[in-house]
């Protein structure tokens, strides 16, 4: 059953000063280790760094109901070997998930991310399953 969705569009130019200081500590409280390994291998690390934090921010509101605080690293955007990106939540926001769905309930997030030229979108929907026992 459908349990939320959400939707994010950002501007590429608010990521534009922070993309030549990495050291940053911005990019250590919004990107997990693996988020930023995965930048490497794209050749516009400004869309790619962009598309995450739209596809983060779009799981957030779907997510939402759970009354869980945005925290950015608690939801990791990573692809798939075939490019296809996975979402995952983790830390704080998957425990106010759990205690919210209880223990019969699972959540599956699909995810969209797109970006063009100056803009980066994201699509999510969060999915709720019964677990088989």
């Amino acid at each position: 059953m459908v349990f939320g969705v959400g939707t994010d569009i950002l501007v590429a130019d608010r990521f534009v000063p922070l993309i030549g200081r990495l050291e940053d500590s911005f990019w250590k409280k919004a990107f997990t280790e693996q988020e930023m390994d995965g930048a490497q291998y794209h050749d516009n690390r400004l869309l790619y760094y962009c598309s995450r934090f739209a596809g983060k921010e779009a799981v957030f509101k779907a997510i939402s109901k759970c009354k869980c605080v945005f925290n950015p690293k608690d939801i990791e955007i990573t692809e798939l070997e075939d490019g296809q990106p996975l979402a995952t939540v983790s830390g704080d926001t998957a425990d106010k998930m759990k205690d919210f769905l209880g223990t019969e309930t699972e959540m599956v997030i699909h995810i969209s991310l797109s970006f063009e030229k100056d803009y980066a979108i994201a699509v999510a929907v969060a999915e709720t399953r019964d677990i088989k026992r």
